[in-house]
C-alpha cells in the first residue's frame, strides 16, 4: 500500500507549476532544499528536483515539513506525475557500459563525466535536444567541443543527444546552425534523417548558446558533404 503525503496531488500539481517558472537557485531558497540527489519530476519540457518541489508544495499548503523519503514521495505521486529516477551510481554504470562498447572515446573522469550527464539531463529536460528521445538508456551527455579538443565539462558546452545523433554531431555529419538555430545534416545522411533536417532547436537558459555552436558548424561546412 502507497503511504500518502501531507498535501494533495493539487498542491503538488500547483507547486509545480511555479516551480517550472523558477530558475535552479531560486527554486532552492524558495524550497530550502539541498543539492538534488537521484528523484526528479518532468513538467513540460523541465525535469525538476521532487524534494525541491515537495518542499515547496508543503511550504504553499501551510503543512509543517514531516520528511518523506523521496522514494515515498515518488510512489506517493507517480500515478499522476512522471517521476524520474536519475541514480547517480547507476550513471556511472551506464558510461561503464557505454565506454566498453565504444573503445575508441576519450576515457573521462567517471565521476565528473557522471556528475555532466545529470546536470545536463536536468537541464535539458531529460530528452534530445534535436528528436525529443527521453529514454535514458538511448540519450547521451555530447560535448559541442569534444574532449580531445580541450571541451570542457560544463553546461555551456553540453547537450542532450540520441546515441545515434551523438555518433553524427561528433562526425560533424550533423551540426547545428548557430544563425537560424535548425539542425542540418550530411547529404549522405539525407534518407536516414531528413525528418530532423528541418527542426529548429531551443535551447534551454543556462546551457549553451547559438553561437557556441559556430566552431563545429564551421567543421561541419568544412567537411564538404553538405
Amino acid at each position: 500500500m502507497v503511504e500518502p503525503l501531507a498535501i494533495t496531488n493539487d498542491q503538488f500539481a500547483e507547486a509545480l507549476a511555479e516551480a517550472a517558472d523558477m530558475d535552479k537557485e531560486a527554486l532552492r531558497q524558495a524550497s530550502g532544499a539541498g543539492t538534488p540527489r537521484s528523484y526528479f519530476v518532468r513538467y513540460g519540457n523541465k525535469v525538476l528536483p521532487l524534494k525541491a518541489v515537495l518542499r515547496l508544495a508543503y511550504i504553499r499548503a501551510g503543512v509543517d515539513w514531516d520528511g518523506p523519503h523521496s522514494l515515498r514521495a515518488a510512489n506517493a505521486l507517480r500515478a499522476r506525475f512522471e517521476i524520474l529516477h536519475i541514480e547517480f551510481n547507476d550513471e556511472i554504470k551506464r558510461l561503464e557500459r557505454q565506454q566498453r562498447q565504444r573503445e575508441s572515446i576519450e576515457r573521462w573522469t567517471r565521476e565528473g563525466q557522471a556528475k555532466f550527464r545529470v546536470a545536463l539531463l536536468e537541464l535539458f529536460g531529460a530528452r534530445c535536444l534535436v528528436s525529443g528521445c527521453n529514454a535514458l538508456e538511448a540519450i547521451d551527455a555530447a560535448h559541442i567541443s569534444g574532449v580531445a579538443s580541450q571541451g570542457k565539462d560544463n553546461l555551456c558546452n553540453g547537450l542532450i543527444l540520441r546515441a545515434d545523433l551523438h555518433r553524427l554531431f561528433d562526425a560533424y555529419l550533423m551540426s547545428i546552425d548557430p544563425e537560424s538555430g535548425i539542425v542540418r545534416f550530411a547529404q549522405e545522411c539525407s534518407d536516414s534523417y531528413g525528418t530532423l533536417a528541418t527542426v529548429k532547436v531551443t535551447l534551454p537558459e543556462g546551457g549553451p548558446a547559438l553561437c557556441d555552436f559556430a566552431p563545429h558548424f564551421r567543421q561541419f561546412e568544412a567537411a564538404g558533404r553538405i
